[in-house]
């Protein structure tokens, strides 16, 4: 009801049929339909209220826009990301302030390496946390998880870290990500073999198990 009210509001906009009523009838109907429209139709209202020179009424709605993002993000980041910003057709603030805040906030809410890893090879599954959380790892949290982590954690007392290292470098919640863990996992291992010839040895040995 309130979209068809918009749309309609908008087409007597084009078709020259509005008068100075018009800014506060769309700020008022797009108040009601953030959390239904995409925010690239957000955006574009918030853009002709300022246009038209209702500058009030284009922060206002903007502030309540932000207002409903930041509470959303905080919620569940990655769902509203999901929903809302996983394919952005358009530059503008609220994009800009999705990304800010993800940067800032890029744990926030995630399970960490050792749990995903654990929850794919034991449990086997995962949710779209897992998937963000293996996107996001960083070398030394891989290097943390082979060398520190699975030893020592009684979740993977019947696996061990190379066995875990082969299943993660095929795994299938992102199988793209595969050639990057590959890589990354075969660093750290060659990395830990320039301390001694032993070692060298050793971890040209694992790396040779990883494919079997």
């Amino acid at each position: 009801m309130l979209k068809e009210s918009k749309r309609k509001l908008w087409n007597q906009c084009w078709n020259n049929q509005i008068n100075i009523t018009f800014p506060k009838q769309l700020y008022d109907i797009t108040v009601q339909l953030i959390g239904y429209e995409e925010i690239e139709s957000l955006s574009f209202s918030y853009e002709i209220l300022n246009k038209f020179g209702s500058y009030k009424l284009a922060y206002r709605l903007k502030a309540k826009i932000y207002q409903w993002i930041n509470l959303e993000l905080k919620n569940d980041q990655l769902g509203f990301i999901e929903k809302f910003a996983s394919w952005k057709r358009s530059k503008n603030c609220f994009y800009d302030y999705i990304d800010k805040y993800r940067q800032r906030n890029l744990y926030v809410g995630l399970p960490s390496l050792s749990d995903t890893v654990h929850q794919y090879t034991i449990q086997n599954g995962w949710s779209h946390k897992h998937v963000r959380s293996l996107e996001i790892a960083s070398k030394n949290d891989w290097k943390k998880l082979l060398f520190d982590e699975i030893p020592h954690d009684e979740r993977f007392q019947y696996y061990n870290s190379n066995l875990i290292a082969s299943k993660m470098i095929q795994q299938m919640m992102k199988p793209e990500l595969n050639p990057k863990i590959r890589q990354v996992i075969i660093e750290i291992y060659e990395e830990k073999g320039q301390e001694s010839e032993f070692y060298k040895n050793y971890m040209s040995y694992l790396i040779s198990r990883l494919d079997d």
